[in-house]
């Protein structure tokens, strides 16, 4: 029996299995970590000299202790103080760990040779066949450890947890840190980390290998370069720190080009006619005191203002300045719901034309419509903004694109770790728009067929003026913005993203020659009534 026991301990030696683990602690040891919480691990002035297995563990496990409360920040201070711990413990044996949240592995300087690791969500092993399920692997060869002149220890720090971080899609839901006391190395290829693929979905997304920049307080590909394989992402970096790979939907770059000048083409001619339209306004001074004509120019008022600021986006976004991309990103946010909510607005009007028997009096009624349209999408922006003076909602977003060399295109808009902000404030809020304009279109297309049904056999030419008026009705009510719905169903959602970008960048045009054939038909107000209300629309 003890001959069996020695040979079992031999062998899992061999494989990497024996190590000094924190779970061992006595009862003794536990009281010290209560007694150690005085050295807080945020403390700026921690001292990293003279760390025993004792106070290592203690560590371990408040990091534990602050990544699992919900009520604790996580600060950067915080994720340096335990890289410098790991590095400068004194210990006589290595070290493998694992809690809720971080699996560890610390590794005394020894005999210069390559390192290899292979962890899982529960231990780190060195061997690749005593992995079961990995989903890391590093490797360090043996010029690399030459370069250790500090002969600080070989340290592996996986956190399951992406809360010291931030919410962006990293895969696996995983950062690993590594760390061998140098700053810098020559070449690329001598240091791979590489991330196991855990479902095939993460071969459909954009992989980026980034690393935290803790001076900044967000990940950064600098320095690095991602290979992409059918199991598995490798990054090869020039540095060592904490890493991840962050996933995205892509956009092939031929296609991101494509839209981009397809939208910018498109919202230049709607600037273009929009700005035709109020002048239009303008002339036809008797006809713009109409409640519907003062409907549609504050429609064309935010959508103009919307197209100017998306195409100065961009041009904000290349200066690198917070303030200005926070301004640019709340202005384009304020007008796209401006936009929203006076396709609503048409769509109330409407209702009150057609499905009102007595057309009741509302005294200043423009005066409250414009309160609500103009006023409820400031109330919600400056919201945003009171809840971002520390929370970076407003800044700078980066498309991905899938090429070589993972370039990113740049905007000032909503965060990408503040996606349920844009979910609930831009799709939710379009998403009630929507259904509710959809509706009112449903009942005009109705109440037409209805009131011209008899005229429209008598006259083929009654079809097509009713069609030109559904048309543009919808164009008003923004019916062609819920393409939106179909960009997220696969595939069919890059011919959705182009019939997106081409018919939304030209509403300008179409609310243009809606409004050129609505005068052009009162012009002609002798042809009868049915032609007269249906200018007023």
């Amino acid at each position: 029996m003890q001959n069996t026991l020695i040979f079992l301990l031999i062998v899992a030696e061999g494989l990497g299995m024996v190590s000094s683990n924190c779970d061992n602690m006595t009862e003794e040891n536990k009281s010290a970590c209560e007694d150690n919480d005085n050295n807080d691990i945020n403390n700026s002035n921690l001292n990293y000299e003279n760390i025993e297995y004792i106070t290592l563990c203690c560590y371990i496990k408040q990091v534990d202790l602050y990544i699992s409360d919900v009520n604790q920040n996580c600060s950067n201070k915080m994720i340096e103080n335990f890289e410098r711990i790991l590095e400068n413990a004194h210990l006589t044996d290595d070290l493998s760990t694992s809690n809720n949240n971080l699996v560890i592995n610390v590794k005394r300087m020894k005999e210069l040779e390559d390192y290899h690791l292979y962890a899982n969500l529960h231990n780190t092993y060195d061997s690749e066949g005593s992995a079961m399920n990995h989903v890391v692997e590093v490797h360090l060869p043996k010029a690399l450890m030459q370069s250790n002149r500090t002969r600080k220890n070989i340290v592996f720090c996986m956190y399951k947890n992406k809360k010291p971080f931030n919410n962006d899609s990293v895969m696996n839901e995983i950062v690993v840190g590594v760390s061998l006391g140098s700053e810098s190395f020559s070449t690329l290829e001598e240091f791979n980390i590489s991330f196991v693929h855990q479902t095939q979905n993460n071969i459909k997304m954009t992989h980026t290998c980034v690393f935290w920049s803790t001076s900044d307080n967000k990940w950064n590909s600098s320095g690095c370069n991602t290979i992409l394989e059918m199991n598995k992402t490798t990054c090869q970096c020039n540095h060592m720190t904490y890493f991840a790979v962050l996933l995205n939907p892509y956009t092939e770059t031929r296609n991101l080009i494509s839209l981009t000048y397809i939208t910018q083409v498109g919202s230049t001619i709607s600037i273009v006619c929009l700005i035709l339209t109020l002048i239009m306004y303008v002339i036809y001074r008797k006809s713009s005191v109409e409640h519907s004509t003062q409907i549609h120019r504050n429609l064309a008022i935010a959508l103009l203002l919307l197209n100017i600021n998306f195409l100065l986006n961009a041009i904000l976004a290349s200066l690198n300045s917070v303030i200005l991309c926070v301004f640019a990103a709340s202005a384009l946010h304020y007008f796209l719901l401006c936009t929203f909510t006076w396709m609503a607005i048409e769509a109330l009007h409407l209702y009150r034309l057609l499905c009102r028997v007595y057309n009741t009096y509302m005294r200043h009624y423009i005066q409250w419509l414009c309160l609500l349209g103009w006023g409820f999408p400031g109330l919600v922006v400056i919201s945003i903004l009171f809840a971002s003076i520390n929370q970076n909602i407003y800044g700078q977003r980066d498309i991905p694109s899938k090429d070589t060399n993972y370039v990113n295109y740049s905007m000032c808009y909503i965060t990408e770790k503040y996606k349920t902000v844009h979910y609930v404030t831009n799709l939710g809020y379009f998403a009630v728009t929507f259904i509710f304009t959809s509706i009112m279109l449903g009942i005009t297309v109705y109440k037409i067929y209805s009131l011209n049904a008899n005229q429209r056999h008598q006259d083929s030419r009654k079809v097509w003026k009713d069609m030109c008026t559904v048309l543009g009705l919808a164009s008003l009510l923004g019916t062609t913005w819920g393409i939106i719905f179909f960009t997220f169903s696969q595939p069919i959602a890059l011919p959705a993203l182009y019939l997106f970008c081409i018919l939304n960048s030209m509403h300008g045009l179409f609310i243009f020659l809606w409004f050129y054939c609505s005068k052009k038909t009162a012009s002609k107000g002798s042809s009868g009534t049915n032609t007269q209300d249906s200018s007023r629309l």
